[in-house]
């Protein structure tokens, strides 16, 4: 399906007739628009704020997908390339002096003139415009900026710190993937070998490897002690130790 509404024969531009969608809300300009935008911004999250790989998906499902669907429609490229600079403002914006901060102004402005113009024969609704510019705005302030400076201000976890042996608490389901806390910083994890069952948040797990910022877990085992009818009890584990294991 071309990508543009015109083909040239001659010296005459005659329009191509394009086949009806299945799914004509997918073509919808708010939706396309709405799209591309989220897309760009959990581009801009999954890079200041690497996680478990869901965001990431996310963001390159939703910005292959924008694409995908304004490939679809009579689209002014111009208008696209003025939006996506004026969100990737906010990927180097956090690195800046914070007297520069009047830039993100500028990159909502672009943002807004890019979804208000993003098509030739439709509009994207100004509402959502300015509701989308406002979220964006709210978002970096108050979300993502803690979220940098939480990351900045805590302690790092070095490369030669023995982290092999400490235990932890799983902050989500690690199926095979998740997250664990461990020393007062998330890791992304994975299921060790020879561990087959999900591990639930809440869980306590001790790390046997690590692979640069990946921790492989697995479940601690609770102890077990014989009680006084010479039967086996077990036990509660032990309380988290930022010890590694002998």
């Amino acid at each position: 399906m071309p990508i543009f509404p015109y083909n040239v024969k001659g010296k005459h531009w005659e329009e191509v007739e394009r086949p009806v969608s299945e799914f004509p809300l997918l073509l919808d300009p708010n939706i396309v628009y709405l799209v591309l935008v989220v897309g760009l911004w959990l581009s801009i999250t999954a890079i200041h704020i690497p996680g478990t790989g869901i965001i990431e998906f996310l963001a390159a499902g939703g910005v292959i997908g924008a694409l995908a669907l304004l490939s679809q429609q009579a689209v002014n490229w111009v208008s696209v390339i003025v939006l996506v600079v004026g969100v990737l403002v906010f990927l180097v914006l956090p690195y800046v002096d914070r007297r520069f901060a009047l830039v993100s102004l500028g990159g909502l402005a672009m943002q807004a003139y890019g979804g208000l113009t993003l098509f030739n024969t439709a509009a994207v609704s100004p509402i959502l415009v300015a509701l989308t510019v406002g979220l964006s705005l709210l978002y970096y302030r108050f979300a993502l900026i803690p979220a940098l400076d939480s990351q900045r201000t805590r302690p790092a976890m070095l490369d030669d710190t023995p982290i092999v042996g400490m235990r932890g608490r799983v902050k989500s389901n690690i199926d095979p993937v998740g997250s664990v806390l461990v020393q007062g910083e998330t890791w992304s994890a994975r299921l060790a070998d020879g561990t087959d069952e999900p591990i639930q948040a809440g869980a306590e797990v001790i790390v046997v490897e690590r692979e640069g910022l990946t921790l492989y877990v697995e479940p601690v085992k609770p102890k077990r002690r014989p009680s006084q009818d010479g039967e086996t009890d077990v036990e509660s584990t032990d309380p988290i130790s930022t010890e590694p294991a002998v």
